[in-house]
């Protein structure tokens, strides 16, 4: 249902997970499909899904959408191709139940882009104001927000303006070498003291 409601508020493109047993699968049981899911789907959709990506699943993948015209299969795709698919997309939905970090929101606000994001701590820790939040299995509340960012243009290009300059500020490789180096640092001074 989220996917759907997804694809009818506008979304250009859908991350879906698939597994032939998803209470099985490694990661992400709760909001993977198994193959009937993801038949369902994909008629309901009746729009183009790229696949980006390879993997274990992809030939289950590939036979189990065999006949589906809407459906673009691209595997392994370099970091310009990528990039290409976030520079087309109006916003990333990321309605995920467990991160560490979170990599899509900054990918997203990078290209200028907003991102309506699950409500978890990590994601607010990290992106605070940047990002729309919706509670976890609230459907309305992703719909609604969905809309929200289709429906005020002007506020979803600020979002993703604000974003990027976030991002920027924030994780530079710069930064990120700064950090080390001052933890290494803290780890020297307390292996001194000890």
């Amino acid at each position: 249902p989220i996917s759907l409601a997804a694809a009818a508020a506008g979304a250009d493109g859908l991350i879906v997970e698939v597994h032939p047993s998803p209470s099985k699968a490694r990661s992400d049981a709760f909001q993977t499909l198994d193959f009937d899911q993801f038949d369902e789907l994909m008629i309901s959709l009746k729009q183009i899904l790229n696949i980006v990506g390879t993997g274990p699943l992809m030939n289950a993948l590939t036979k189990q959408a065999r006949g589906m015209q809407n459906i673009i299969f691209h595997g392994y795709v370099n970091d310009e191709n990528l990039w290409r698919f976030f520079r087309s997309t109006d916003m990333l939905v990321c309605p995920t139940r467990f991160e560490g970090f979170g990599m899509p929101p900054m990918q997203s606000l990078y290209f200028e882009k907003p991102c309506l994001a699950s409500d978890l701590p990590i994601l607010r820790s990290v992106y605070g104001d940047y990002i729309d939040y919706f509670p976890l299995n609230d459907e309305q509340a992703l719909i609604d927000g969905v809309m929200y960012l289709l429906e005020h243009k002007e506020y979803a290009q600020k979002k993703g303006q604000e974003g990027r300059v976030f991002v920027l500020e924030h994780f530079t490789w710069e930064q990120s070498a700064e950090k080390i180096v001052n933890a290494l640092s803290a780890f020297k001074l307390c292996a001194n003291k000890c």
